[in-house]
């Protein structure tokens, strides 16, 4: 009995350990079951946001003008696209994580345009940034008033009043310009000096032909004529347009000198009115090598005079006019002038520019001041909408009224070559 009874405890037992055998081994096939579901789900990457950067070829542009805007972009997750003010400019497939890309804008209005670009990629995720335009006006273009490199096509004399010191060579030329006019005029009087046409340029690197000026003082009639300056009148043969005339520095007359000494005021004094937007220049050439005695920095030695002023350089004023009066005339009187500037050419045998921006002192007294001091000069004052005339008045010859400058300057050979008459504006848009 007591055998039959130890073997069914063996026997429970035996059940017991089977048991939690099994159940153990059930943990473990569902422990790995659990690790072995767990390791083939992949883990989800995240990818860094896109980014977007933008360059522009120039911060200020004329209408019409093209800027380039050059946009640098990454995204991890690949390109999908570039837009600019919500339009598409540029698409990817998706597999691109990086590009460079240049976008065109060409403005037609003025003012400040903004640029919004985003960047996209495949998840959807976006970046920003933006760019702005300052959008001028466009500039207006040169106007030429004549390139002064034509030919002459024949000449005639004129003998003012038959005064016979007032004789005056008047030769036509070929004019290239924005005039609808294909010829000009130009005169000079005979004993101050002569005008050559279609010269070859003084600069042998150069092939264009341009106008010389050469003095030729008559010592038997005093230098040049009126004491003062040589006057090269060009008859453009038509106006020029009122709108490039008020851009151009405006004279305002705001005090007087008294020139003579006698106690009272017979000039008005002219300064240059703000506000102005285009400028008259003109290259110009002085050649000091024909006369050795008479160098630039000879003339920048003389003693200034009223209206004259070389210490800075060889004066050369210009006079915008009318015709008639102011060149075909009968009396010998100055007359019939608009406006008159002065420049100076700072530097010797080479071109420089004249930019005429300073009010001409020695041709103030023969202009309309309005009610100014010295109206009994200011005759037959030309209208803006009369200017067809323009005068070259390069200091070459001067009998100065007895003064040492006119020793040094009478009998000046050497020449002076001019060349592109132009009115340009006093700086581009965006400058």
């Amino acid at each position: 009995m007591s055998c039959q009874i130890n073997l069914k405890r063996k026997n429970k037992e035996m059940k017991k350990n089977y048991l939690s055998k099994c159940l153990i081994i059930v943990q473990i096939v569902g422990l790995a079951f659990v690790v072995s579901c767990g390791s083939d789900d992949p883990i989800a990457q995240v990818f860094s946001a896109p980014t977007i950067s933008v360059s522009a070829s120039s911060e200020c542009a004329e209408i019409g003008q093209t800027v380039e805007f050059t946009l640098t972009v990454a995204a991890e997750a690949g390109l999908t696209s570039i837009t600019a003010d919500g339009t598409e400019i540029k698409s990817y497939g998706g597999t691109e994580v990086a590009d460079v890309f240049v976008y065109q804008v060409s403005p037609t209005s003025d003012g400040i345009l903004t640029i919004a670009f985003q960047v996209i990629d495949s998840k959807a995720k976006t970046a920003d940034a933006s760019s702005e335009l300052d959008v001028k006006e466009a500039a207006v273009p040169t106007f030429v008033i004549s390139d002064l490199g034509g030919s002459a096509t024949g000449s005639v004399e004129l003998d003012v009043e038959s005064q016979g010191w007032d004789v005056r060579t008047v030769s036509t030329f070929t004019n290239t310009s924005n005039l609808t006019a294909s010829t000009a005029t130009l005169e000079f009087v005979a004993s101050q000096g002569h005008a050559l046409f279609g010269q070859d340029n003084p600069d042998a690197s150069q092939t264009d032909k341009v106008l010389q000026l050469v003095g030729a003082p008559d010592p038997a009639v005093g230098g040049s004529w009126g004491g003062h300056y040589i006057f090269g009148m060009i008859n453009l043969g038509e106006v020029i347009p009122q709108g490039e005339l008020s851009a151009l520095p405006q004279l305002e007359f705001n005090s007087a000198l008294d020139t003579d000494d006698d106690g009272a005021d017979d000039i008005g004094v002219a300064s240059i009115a703000e506000g102005y937007t285009r400028v008259i220049q003109v290259d110009a050439y002085y050649d000091d090598t024909v006369n050795p005695n008479l160098t630039l920095n000879d003339v920048k030695q003389i003693v200034p005079i009223y209206g004259l002023d070389l210490s800075t350089g060889y004066q050369v004023d210009i006079i915008l006019g009318k015709n008639d009066p102011h060149i075909a005339k009968t009396t010998g009187e100055v007359q019939g002038m608009y406006s008159a500037y002065s420049a100076w050419i700072t530097e010797p045998n080479k071109w420089v520019t004249l930019t005429f921006e300073v009010a001409s002192e020695a041709q103030q007294q023969f202009l309309n001041d309005g009610d100014g001091p010295n109206d009994e000069t200011a005759k037959n004052p030309a209208a803006i909408t009369e200017v067809d005339a323009v005068t070259l008045v390069p200091a070459y010859s001067h009998d100065i009224w007895g003064t040492d400058a006119a020793t040094s300057l009478d009998g000046d050979t050497n020449p002076i070559y001019f060349r592109n008459l132009r009115i340009v504006n006093t700086a581009a848009p965006c400058e």
